[in-house]
């Protein structure tokens, strides 16, 4: 699938044996009635909650990679991330007042709360 700020793609494959391509008109009708099912009672919730759990996993077991290579997938990521601008809080005076007000804040720097040095 692809996805950019301004579209989706979402897409489907399905391998069929020669008897499941003799009825692919009826696969078809299952395929297009599980997704209007999916768009009229939404996405279960057991199936966000294993999402959920797996990815957690693989991230709790991830192997360590190259630091560059964890960069680059940091930087790709955060590529779709809305941007907050910083601001300099009211009342700071100087740079060390508002580097640390800055840092205080968890809602501030975006998505470099998720940057994790133990991960190199």
């Amino acid at each position: 699938s692809y996805e950019s700020s301004d579209c989706q793609e979402f897409k489907v494959e399905i391998s069929l044996t020669e008897l499941g391509l003799s009825k692919w008109e009826e696969v078809a009708g299952l395929v297009f009635g599980y997704l209007a099912k999916l768009r009229s009672e939404g996405v279960p919730d057991y199936f966000l909650d294993e999402c959920s759990d797996l990815a957690q996993i693989y991230w709790r077991f991830a192997e360590r990679g190259e630091p560059q290579g964890y960069a680059e997938g940091l930087a790709t990521a955060m590529q779709g991330l809305r941007r907050v601008p910083l601001t300099v809080p009211e009342g700071a005076t100087q740079q060390g007042d508002a580097g640390a007000a800055l840092k205080s804040g968890p809602e501030l720097l975006g998505a470099a709360r998720y940057l994790d040095a133990s991960r190199l």
